[in-house]
């Protein structure tokens, strides 16, 4: 393929209608996102109904606007990439079959990437990104898991959470400060002006004979606290709101970041990649490189702005697979449950 061949990232797995334009060279040449943040914020999470109709809507004005960004007409684009699983089925049927139809009438290969494969290419093509194995944590709303991953697209589950995500856990416990959704990235401001060791919060399944999460006692934790404070004062505000995030925050970082690098020294692996919402937040990056070097171990981040759901990865993962020769045929579908060691098989590489 020549560097003037151009790959059409879609992601519409969840509530981001999200579009990217990608040269075959690595060069990012449009990046366009359509939050749903707005129509879900009253409902305090996503609601699959709406997150559906609104790709409806946006969907093909968000197409449009990349190939005006990248000063492309749709006959300059040489391959699709698209998420056709996990995520919420009526969002992926939107995007798939958007992907397909325009595929289509181009004649241009298409590659239907797990979202998690997305998440773990975001930072590819980056100055350290590992050409051989890696550890690799994704963390977000509704991913907190570890995986092994190598160079030809094979994935072992080291260890998932057993219940809430820790960008779920965030925003559930925003619900209870009172916090406008999604909660992650307002704690992660306000834990800045606090003091991470005025309130403690547990870190679960601390053994080292597990790779697993578990977030659902730092949410009963912190809504008896939240509790507890109220009482006090009233209400949750000022330098007792920032502590109480910072605290929060102290917690899922040391989790994520615990098991992370245990997972790296279990598998004898000096890579580690990060990718997901929750890595967006300003202390688990800087605690993961400053680790890292303690370490010893290459650690891997996405730009900030590529850490949520976003097409770039998408258009990076489905670019890799294309170098590789590798594309799908038209018979695939979308799986909201889909495991991404399942993935390669059932999307017909």
């Amino acid at each position: 393929m020549d560097k003037c061949s151009y790959i059409l990232g879609i992601d519409t797995s969840c509530d981001d209608t999200a579009i990217a334009i990608l040269r075959y060279d690595g060069a990012l040449c449009a990046d366009v996102v359509y939050s749903q943040n707005e129509q879900h914020a009253e409902f305090g999470g996503v609601v699959p109904e709406i997150s559906s109709r609104q790709h409806l809507q946006d969907i093909a004005i968000a197409i449009k606007n990349a190939l005006s960004e990248a000063k492309l007409d749709p006959k300059n684009i040489s391959a699709v990439g698209v998420t056709f699983g996990p995520g919420l089925v009526g969002s992926l049927l939107v995007g798939v079959q958007f992907a397909k139809g325009f595929a289509q009438s181009l004649g241009v290969p298409i590659v239907g990437i797990h979202h998690i494969e997305g998440h773990l290419m975001a930072s590819y093509g980056s100055e350290g990104y590992p050409d051989g194995s890696f550890v690799a944590l994704v963390a977000s709303g509704g991913h907190s898991a570890l995986y092994k991953c190598d160079a030809d697209f094979n994935y072992e589950i080291l260890g998932e959470t057993r219940d809430d995500a820790a960008g779920e856990a965030f925003d559930k416990i925003g619900r209870f400060l009172g916090l406008e959704y999604p909660a992650g990235k307002v704690i992660d401001e306000l834990a800045e002006k606090g003091d991470a060791s005025k309130y403690i919060f547990p870190v679960a399944l601390r053994s080292k004979s597990t790779l697993e999460y578990s977030f659902s006692g730092l949410k009963t934790s912190a809504r008896l606290l939240i509790a507890r404070l109220v009482k006090e004062h009233g209400e949750i505000k000022g330098q007792v709101l920032f502590d109480v995030c910072a605290g929060l925050r102290k917690a899922v970082v040391d989790a994520l970041l615990d098991k992370a690098f245990l997972a790296c020294e279990q598998e004898q692996i000096r890579d580690l990649v990060l990718g997901g919402g929750v890595t967006a937040n300003s202390f688990i990056r800087s605690e993961a490189i400053s680790r890292g070097k303690k370490h010893n171990i290459n650690v891997c981040l996405p730009q900030k702005n590529h850490c949520v759901d976003n097409g770039v990865m998408i258009a990076k993962a489905a670019l890799k697979r294309i170098l590789r020769g590798q594309s799908s045929d038209l018979s695939f579908g979308v799986d909201a449950n889909i495991s991404i060691v399942d993935s390669s098989s059932t999307i017909n590489f």
